[in-house]
């Protein structure tokens, strides 16, 4: 038989724009003295709140998190910040600036004394004992994390991959298996003339799948830093292996972290959102 290839209308893709993530983080640290870590505990969801009054954000837009101090040589809980004990207690925020918002006038929000007062009347102490740090700074890296449940009937896979564009033409591709312009595969049209590199140095690095005995997960870190100043777009794209039928896994969950602070949540996907797609480019 013989076949002719006529072309087709071109329909544009449809799809919903996730978020747009900060190019930039103010971070900070807050250092109380005189008091101890189950005495501030409590009190994070407080201090949350006048962040955000003084930076004129969002709540949602703050990571709050208690600082731990390390043992000493001895192995014993060092006096400065034990859970018991009465010494200093740190507490680091990192608040995402958004892409219209202006860093310095929130980073001086956060450095107001009025900053200081409101966390004194939240904790009790003295504003004396309390003294607020913050500063503006790019957003290096981020952490994508894919986790997934196997479906009913089988064992399969979501992969998680990561496509680095130059406007429309595409540089390189990492996956499981790494940066296509390393192992030299042929898995798509990438240009190589870029590459991601291998390995903890490499610009895109891929976890590769790790496995449980129920599903897996991959995460892949994308340095932002480190993208040629030609790059434009980075693209993440999951994938059913096998079964071509990304509603047939169980509570997937994908998930966007600061990798400088990993339990700051910058975005999520509902990848029940794809339906019963083969594949879904996020």
């Amino acid at each position: 038989q013989r076949f002719e290839v006529r072309p087709t209308e071109v329909q544009a893709l449809k799809g919903r724009h996730l978020a747009a993530l900060p190019k930039q983080m103010l971070r900070g640290l807050v250092s109380f003295a005189g008091t101890t870590t189950k005495a501030i505990a409590p009190r994070l969801e407080s201090m949350r709140r006048a962040i955000a009054r003084m930076t004129n954000t969002s709540e949602d837009k703050i990571y709050i998190k208690l600082q731990t101090k390390k043992s000493d040589s001895g192995g014993k809980r060092s006096s400065l910040g034990g859970r018991g004990s009465i010494g200093s207690v740190s507490v680091s925020f990192s608040v995402q600036v958004g892409r219209d918002d202006d860093g310095e006038a929130m980073a001086k929000g956060a450095t107001d004394p009025s900053l200081v007062e409101c966390l004194a009347e939240a904790t009790g102490l003295s504003s004396k004992k309390i003294t607020v740090e913050a500063a503006v700074k790019s957003l290096d890296a981020v952490l994508l994390y894919l986790e997934w449940t196997f479906p009913v009937q089988g064992r399969d896979y979501l992969d998680g991959s990561c496509m680095v564009y130059s406007e429309d033409r595409l540089l390189d591709v990492v996956d499981y298996r790494g940066a296509q312009s390393v192992n030299r595969s042929s898995c798509s049209s990438a240009s190589l003339e870029w590459s991601a590199g291998r390995g903890e140095t490499g610009s895109v690095v891929h976890s590769g799948d790790v496995m449980a005995h129920s599903g897996g997960r991959h995460a892949i870190i994308v340095r932002l830093s480190e993208l040629p100043a030609h790059a434009t777009d980075c693209f993440f794209a999951l994938s059913a292996y096998s079964c071509r039928n990304l509603s047939k896994f169980i509570s997937p969950r994908v998930r966007f972290f600061d990798l400088e602070d990993k339990g700051h949540l910058l975005c999520s996907y509902n990848l029940n959102e794809a339906g019963c797609a083969s594949a879904s480019v996020i």
